[in-house]
């Protein structure tokens, strides 16, 4: 889209102004028309609304009215469809499947419903499942469990139909790599879907991380943009012909595993592409630990000697309730990260309370 590459490259005020009015006049015209109810036309405007509101936020030409008239847009294409497809969906219930097993022969850990309202949930993913199934997307195949399954066994389709809808990606705000941990936004109904993507697009749904990363990152550093490519079935690198991408960050310590320099950090991501915290680690040359597909092999194998996975936790989420009263859910550290962490010596007695406190509470970054 091209306001997409406009927010990427800032463009004037006046440019901006027209296009808000544009968009403006398109958006009332829908609202004054019968919503469509081609689910294929009505995907296809949500996408291009929130994209546009994006790029408009990441170009820092926030326009409210703008935003006020897209969430009445959304809010009532989301309740539309939720009307139509509301128990018109299959009677049967998903179940948990028994070959969800470790390697090992162990049950994994199970996830956990944190916070539950009336048309959205957070859920805690344990490492080792994936968060839904894509037939090209090699990292949720085989004996991975699937976060989707878990939710489908507690949500029955005729009441929450869009947990079963793979266009709208099961209800799933977001996703986590099978091998870390922490908080899953998910939408129950269509219109929480709606409503929480525009909130990812103006920056009003807060992600936040705690990762241990190698080397002594500079204590200055704050921000990371680098454009990335994530092309499907291919690692995400960086490439000028990717899509924006900024990653906050703040150093909450140093530390050191023997003579192994390492830096624990707080990260917010304002942007969502896919390994986008591991790769922009990587390329500022402070890769996470045990990140076996951006680090060098013999990196990795050092790694897992005393840390069983990538250390990467999203310990916080932060979004707007039905009611837009703003909802916070906290994470601590996992167990086996929190095993890691106690191999872990400080650098200096300044890095000494936060590495301490990581063991009893998770991380905050405020920006």
């Amino acid at each position: 889209m091209a306001t997409l590459e406009l927010g990427a490259q800032g463009s004037n005020s006046e440019l901006w102004r027209e296009l808000s009015s544009a968009l403006s006049t398109h958006l009332e015209d829908t609202r004054t028309q019968c919503l469509t109810s081609n689910a294929a036309s009505e995907e296809e405007l949500v996408i291009d609304v929130t994209e546009a509101l994006w790029a408009f936020n990441h170009a820092g030409h926030v326009d409210e009215g703008l935003q006020t008239l897209a969430n009445a847009v959304l809010h009532g294409l989301g309740s539309a469809a939720d009307s139509r497809l509301h128990d018109s969906g299959s009677s049967a219930v998903s179940s948990l499947q028994e070959l969800y097993v470790s390697s090992a022969g162990e049950e994994p850990l199970r996830p956990e419903i944190v916070l539950e309202l009336r048309d959205r949930l957070v859920c805690m993913k344990p490492p080792g499942w994936a968060v839904y199934l894509k037939e090209d997307d090699p990292e949720a195949q085989g004996m991975a469990p699937l976060l989707q399954l878990h939710l489908q066994a507690h949500l029955p389709q005729r009441q929450w139909p869009i947990i079963h809808d793979q266009d709208q990606h099961f209800g799933f705000l977001h996703r986590l790599d099978v091998p870390s941990s922490g908080l899953i936004l998910v939408a129950k109904t269509y219109e929480a879907y709606y409503d929480c993507l525009l909130q990812l697009s103006t920056g009003t749904l807060v992600r936040e991380y705690t990762v241990l990363s190698h080397g002594w990152v500079p204590v200055g550093r704050a921000e990371i943009r680098r454009r990335i490519s994530a092309p499907e079935g291919l690692r995400s690198k960086i490439s000028p012909a990717g899509k924006p991408s900024r990653t906050l960050l703040k150093v909450l310590a140093h530390a050191q595993h023997g003579s192994q320099a390492l830096s624990l950090l707080a990260i917010r991501i304002l942007t969502g592409r896919r390994h986008q915290i591991r790769i922009h680690l990587a390329h500022i040359g402070h890769a996470s630990v045990c990140d076996g597909k951006y680090t060098a092999l013999e990196t990795f194998l050092g790694d897992r000697e005393w840390c069983p996975r990538n250390f990467l936790h999203r310990h916080r989420l932060a979004f707007q309730d039905q009611s837009g009263d703003m909802r916070e859910v906290m994470s601590p550290l996992p167990a086996d990260l929190r095993a890691s962490m106690r191999q872990v010596d400080p650098k200096d007695e300044a890095s000494r309370p936060a590495l301490l406190g990581l063991r009893r509470d998770c991380c905050q970054l405020s920006v």
